[in-house]
């Protein structure tokens, strides 16, 4: 199974490939110049059973001064969603300094930021974390899996009591006119076979179902090309393996969805829209 930006293999890869992409220094004419501080989320949007959104702060492989994390955290803003209603929360600062490893090398240092919805709000609503870039101060990393809010912010959504859904799809063009799609789910769950269906096509069509995981299930649709219209539906019982709440019954289109363009040529759908 292909993990890309919707599996945890996926978002490892994403991981290492932005903080290798922080440690390249831009070389100039005048000599190299080091690329502002980035900022990774590492709560994957949108994510269902948690209240806390991790950020991790990486400086070209630099340790990273705990003043710089501090004014990147207080750009941070958790809202209501939809609503952007700001909403009580609290930021925990930490700074982790480079190391020797033996047998490894050396590790890069990070600054994390973990911002916790406060308990008193709704936990079975929706809230956006979201950060702003500042060209020249710090930027915003692997903005293609973030969501994208009305005021240009990037971020994630995140709901401590929903019940799970399906949180993206990523398509990827293969040999042959077959497109392979993945469901992402908001939280691992445990399901029937089958429990996931998806149509795809402009005259729609259901694919087969490939492999099956409690993060994610793959389809393998036949004389297909990239970029056209699909539906997931939910339609055998499938719940939370933390909560035991059902997998949100509903059908979810790709015409309702944000929709990213991925490095490697898969377009990654985000649901704008994320149910009861």
């Amino acid at each position: 199974m292909r993990g890309g930006a919707v599996g945890e293999v996926g978002l490892m890869v994403l991981i290492a490939t932005a903080f290798a992409t922080g440690c390249e220094e831009d070389v100039t004419e005048l000599g190299p110049s080091k690329p502002p501080p980035g900022a990774l989320f590492m709560t994957a949007d949108p994510t269902t059973g948690v209240r806390t959104v991790s950020i991790w702060i990486n400086d070209s492989g630099r340790d990273v001064p705990e003043d710089l994390v501090r004014r990147i955290a207080g750009q941070v803003r958790a809202s209501t969603w939809p609503g952007d209603l700001e909403v009580p929360s609290t930021a925990t600062i930490t700074t982790i300094p480079s190391e020797q490893v033996p047998g490894v090398g050396t590790s890069v240092g990070r600054g994390q930021i973990d911002l916790e919805i406060d308990a008193p709000v709704d936990a079975s609503g929706w809230y956006a974390v979201s950060l702003t870039e500042k060209p020249g101060e710090y930027g915003v990393q692997n903005q293609a899996v973030l969501f994208s809010f009305d005021d240009g912010s990037r971020g994630v959504r995140v709901s401590p009591a929903h019940p799970p859904m399906v949180a993206s799809v990523l398509a990827c063009a293969k040999e042959g006119g077959v497109v392979a799609v993945y469901a992402r789910f908001s939280e691992l769950v445990n399901k029937a076979a089958g429990a996931v269906v998806v149509d795809y096509g402009n005259t729609a069509v259901t694919c087969p179902a490939g492999a099956e995981a409690p993060d994610e299930d793959q389809f393998l649709c036949a004389n297909a090309t990239a970029g056209q219209a699909f539906s997931v539906r939910i339609v055998g019982p499938a719940t939370a393996q933390s909560s035991g709440l059902p997998l949100a019954t509903e059908t979810l289109r790709s015409a309702d969805m944000q929709v990213s363009v991925m490095g490697d040529g898969c377009r990654l759908y985000k649901p704008a829209i994320t149910g009861a």
